[in-house]
């Protein structure tokens, strides 16, 4: 081993430095150098450390420039370069472009064609000051290769703004000659149609200003198209279309969607929710004219029949016995959003759509804010107001268990499926009954209202219109449909009562051990006090001959006082 090896050999791995030679001449060099990278290749996370001992000054000059090539910021040389190779060279793993090409597949066969076609001739690999990695800004970087006056010659004598090079040519390629795009103006290579003689001042203004300019070969809207787009309005027409050439249809200056959404971000945004419109999503041209239209929102045909060209349904449902309004005019908008939003694309929270024209017409947001469809068919129905089949069946999708209970001896509307002779679907109050507390009942049980204008004293329920608090709307096989067998329903508020009568020794009137609280009282109103059925003693003496013999010796022989019993007598129990 010579005395340099040796002394190389022997330095730390992190000094061990790649001086720009190859040493053939020494196995203990070798063996120095990779024990300098750790003696593996280096994961990319750990990279920096392998090469940087080397590189150092390139990799702090290069990351100091302010567009840096992603792999070099993260560290990750061996992307694009083998860990070993000759003195000096770049020891790339492929070939340049076939590796740029790896991570930039749209990027098509940069110029010059052929075997010279290499990306780092415009390009920096590591860094660079200029966007796109750039080696150079655009006008100084396409005037290394072209001469002004051989481009002004090919441009028809018109002097070529380096810095607009791009806007016609595409420096990785085009469908043309020239490495124009597809899309070029039919007049570009006219240059005076539209700007002053070569040599003027200002060769590049416009002989006219626009958009007389471009309507001079392009005919203007029809008048008849009233809606017209602000922009085609106020009349630069370059601000959505490139004179010269683009590599988009129309010479738009950037995709449809983009150019479109520039102006429109609250469609973007739309755009991003989970459901969206297909044509909406691929190509607003779809849908809207570009310019003027009849129709509003710049439709290219009425609402309903654009619409009509990809669903092609509403023809049927106009076919229906009740055709829902918006339907039946053709207008799909005032439901959906055409651009994205919820199920069937409706616009906003189920339900909302319908409310937006429904509470104007004083349908109220009852039925606990429901979606709308779990009921009504939103186009057209053979049904009554839009009911996907008869309101009880409807009813009972939600409400089967009620409607499981037996309908022998249940109330009349309840037994024939009548839900909507009691409730309204759309109120706001408990149980969605119809109008205010107890109407819904009195409305068929006119007797009770007859006999309410005759009362003195009213049950407090009934006068609150709490019907139900004694009664079940739906039917219990009870007796007027009470909820509990009539001692039990009165007692359950009367607890003092009750407590009275369960104690022990007590001695019960009759009609109270029979439960039979409506001998004496009546449930819902009384021209007498305590709602009973008439006042003592003539409700009593219709139980018990006041002037009998027996009463007479139960008076110790005299006559029964004509007065009021309970004076005397607690009608409900004694023994107390």
């Amino acid at each position: 081993m010579s005395p340099e090896d040796a002394a190389i050999a022997r330095r730390p791995p992190a000094a061990v430095a790649y001086e720009g030679r190859v040493r053939t001449d020494g196995l203990a060099f070798v063996i120095a150098a990779c024990v300098a990278c750790g003696g593996v290749r280096p994961a990319p996370e750990a990279e920096e450390g392998a090469c940087a001992p080397c590189h150092r000054a390139t990799v702090a000059r290069e990351r100091a420039r302010s567009t840096i090539h992603e792999p070099f910021r993260s560290s990750a040389c061996d992307a694009c370069h083998a860990p070993h190779g000759p003195a000096g060279a770049t020891s790339l793993v492929a070939p340049d472009p076939a590796l740029c090409v790896r991570c930039q597949p749209d990027v098509g066969q940069p110029h010059p064609p052929g075997e010279r076609a290499r990306c780092t001739a415009c390009h920096d690999p590591h860094a660079s000051d200029a966007p796109g990695l750039l080696l150079a800004p655009r006008a100084a970087l396409c005037g290394r290769c072209h001469a002004p006056a051989p481009l002004a010659a090919a441009h028809g004598g018109y002097p070529v703004d380096p810095p607009r090079c791009a806007r016609c040519h595409d420096p990785h390629g085009g469908g043309r000659a020239g490495l124009l795009p597809d899309v070029v103006h039919e007049v570009a290579g006219q240059c005076a149609l539209c700007h002053p003689r070569p040599g003027s001042p200002a060769p590049f203004a416009r002989s006219e200003a626009e958009p007389g300019l471009c309507l001079a070969c392009h005919a203007a809207a029809p008048p008849a198209r009233t809606i017209v787009h602000a922009p085609y309005r106020a009349g630069p027409c370059t601000r959505c279309h490139d004179p010269h050439a683009s590599r988009e249809t129309a010479l738009l200056v950037a995709t449809e969607r983009d150019l479109c959404l520039g102006c429109h971000p609250g469609i973007g945004a739309r755009l991003r929710l989970a459901l969206t419109h297909p044509p909406a999503r691929e190509a607003c041209g779809a849908c809207h004219e570009p310019h003027a239209s009849t129709e509003r929102g710049l439709l290219d045909d009425a609402e309903g029949a654009l619409c009509a060209r990809c669903h092609p349904e509403p023809a049927g449902w106009r076919r229906s016995r009740i055709v829902h309004a918006p339907v039946r005019e053709g207008r799909c908008s005032p439901c959906h959003d055409a651009h994205g939003g919820g199920p069937g694309l409706v616009a906003g929270e189920p339900g909302e759509a319908c409310r937006g024209c429904h509470a104007r017409a004083g349908a109220p947001r009852g039925h606990a804010g429901a979606d709308c469809t779990r009921c009504h068919v939103p186009h057209a129905s053979d049904g009554p107001a839009l009911l996907s089949g008869p309101a009880d069946a409807r009813c009972a999708g939600c409400h089967e268990p009620v409607l499981r209970r037996s309908r022998e001896k249940a109330h009349g509307p309840f037994a024939t499926g009548a839900c909507l002779a009691c409730h309204a679907v759309h109120a706001q109050g408990a149980g969605l009954v119809r109008g205010p507390p107890g109407e819904a009942c009195l409305g068929c049980h006119a007797e009770v209202r007859r006999a309410e204008a005759k009362g003195g004293s009213r049950h407090a329920p009934y006068a609150a219109g709490a019907c139900t608090f004694c009664h079940d709307p739906h039917g219990s096989g009870r007796k007027r449909h009470l909820r509990q067998e009539t001692a039990l329903l009165c007692l359950s508020c009367h607890a003092e009562l009750q407590a009275r009568i369960r104690k022990a020794g007590a001695v019960l009137h009759a009609p109270v051990a029979a439960g039979a609280c409506t001998e004496c009282h009546r449930p819902h109103e009384s021209g007498s006090p305590r709602l009973l059925v008439a006042e003592p003693p003539g409700l009593c003496a219709s139980c018990h001959h006041l002037g009998s013999e027996r009463m007479t010796r139960a008076h110790s022989g005299a006559a029964a006082p004509a007065g009021r019993c309970t004076a005397c007598h607690d009608p409900h129990l004694r023994g107390e």
